[in-house]
């Protein structure tokens, strides 16, 4: 079945209008209609809109003005102008104006929607371009569920489960167990798999940016909005929407977040219009939300209705079989990478196993990866696996035990090691760290740590 392409027809001509409309909702099309570039503005408002087909003439506000409006309202909107033969040359600048295309009246049907599947089309590439560059920033060789481990057999059975209920679910768990990987997971086994997934973590926004993230906002919501913008809610639209460290969301917005989840309508920032949002909403916390709610920090209705399913994902400890397994793909992420053909020994993917493990998944990542760039030869040498934070205090095999040094010797050095893996890039380092930039600018503040200028 093909995708359902929200249109707004605007032309004041009622029955062409109208016959125009049924004929595109007999081919499966959701379709609104107005008589007036006011009109047409009003249905822009109250609907998240694909494609707007626009006769050039109308009272009022003519098309032009309109074209500039509706892109105003909808930034990624696609327009194609209706025109008559007069009008061509009218039509054309309305193309430089951002129109997708136009068409001369009388026009062949199957030809108009033959353009409007093409400006859908324009339409969902500019999307998933714009998410595409979001996810590059975020994506590592983590992005994939690996194990046969019988905890890992269990996180398989709930997704399976979940991608085929259409209710929120909350993913809880410690930082770096794969959270992420789970809700990707369900979202591509689920029917908005075809559908973007995007990700808003409420940890890297304060609390009054948040709300413009998630909802967007109307021109001159606040001093600063010089233009409408979308929020991640309509991005997502018609796909999964995972909102990351939601124990970190205020109040006031778990409130607007709860009428979200209910009705699954919200209004941009400045507007009163509401808007209606096709999108399955997954939550995931490092936090005991049950824990926060018994300490008044998180609303329980809202807990509730975010926890219709609801997942612990189990740590790395908990499933040591599946490390040598993970272990091994996440070396051959980096070779293929990198063009290289480094392997992990028998002995080194055992003592990664056996190792009392106190990171996740995201920390045994860093740990290959780190190992992979410092490493001379074909094989990752035991001596190149830097101790980080949570490993310190184990023994290295042959090696003498993480007692006869100080933590504070071992953390400086394994910062240094990471920044000049990531030559320099401070934000890379601390991602690699597993810490934020602010908490790495402590540490390298702390042990007089001298690094160049960031551009």
């Amino acid at each position: 079945m093909s995708e359902q392409i929200k249109l707004l027809i605007v032309d004041d001509e009622e029955p062409f209008r109208a016959g125009l409309c049924e004929r595109l909702r007999l081919k499966g099309h959701d379709t609104v209609e107005a008589g007036s570039g006011e009109e047409a503005l009003a249905l822009a408002r109250e609907y998240l809109l694909d494609v707007a087909v626009v006769d050039i003439k109308i009272p009022g506000m003519d098309g032009i003005e309109l074209l500039a409006k509706l892109k105003e309202a909808h930034p990624s909107i696609e327009v194609i102008v209706l025109t008559g033969v007069a009008t061509v040359a009218t039509a054309i600048d309305a193309m430089k104006l951002g129109a997708y295309d136009y068409l001369s009246k009388p026009f062949d049907f199957d030809e108009l929607r033959m353009r409007i599947r093409k400006a859908y089309e324009k339409k969902r590439l500019g999307q998933q371009k714009m998410l595409l560059e979001m996810e590059l920033k975020r994506l590592t060789c983590t992005g994939e569920l690996i194990g046969a481990s019988a905890k890992a057999m269990e996180i398989r059975e709930f997704i399976a489960k979940a991608a085929g209920a259409d209710c929120p679910v909350l993913l809880e768990g410690e930082s770096g167990v794969g959270k992420e990987v789970v809700a990707r997971e369900i979202h591509r086994r689920g029917p908005r798999a075809n559908g973007p997934f995007v990700i808003l973590d409420c940890g890297a926004h304060p609390e009054t940016l948040l709300a413009d993230e998630l909802f967007g906002h109307e021109k001159g919501a606040f001093t600063t909005a010089l233009q409408s913008r979308q929020g991640v809610l309509e991005i997502s639209h018609g796909g999964t929407l995972l909102i990351d460290e939601v124990g970190e969301m205020a109040a006031a917005n778990q409130v607007a977040l709860l009428r979200l989840v209910e009705t699954n309508r919200f209004r941009r920032l400045g507007s009163s219009k509401e808007l209606c949002v096709n999108v399955h909403i997954i939550a995931s916390t490092n936090r005991n939300l049950r824990n926060e709610v018994k300490e008044g920090r998180f609303r329980e209705d809202l807990f509730y209705r975010l926890a219709v399913l609801h997942f612990a994902v189990p740590p790395l400890r908990e499933r040591k079989e599946d490390i040598p397994l993970l272990a091994e793909h996440f070396l051959d992420c980096l070779n293929r990478a990198k063009g290289a053909k480094k392997r992990l020994r028998p002995d080194q993917r055992d003592w990664l196993r056996d190792l009392e493990w106190k990171g996740n998944v995201r920390e045994l990542a860093n740990l290959i990866e780190r190992s992979f760039f410092l490493s001379s030869g074909d094989e990752l040498d035991m001596a190149d696996f830097v101790l980080h934070e949570r490993l310190r205090g184990e023994r290295l095999q042959g090696h003498s035990p993480a007692e006869s040094v100080f933590l504070s010797d071992i953390e400086r050095e394994h910062i240094v090691r990471v920044l000049e893996a990531k030559e320099g890039n401070k934000k890379e380092a601390a991602k690699a760290l597993g810490i934020s930039r602010s908490r790495l600018y402590n540490l390298l503040k702390r042990y007089n740590i001298v690094t160049s200028p960031e551009s």
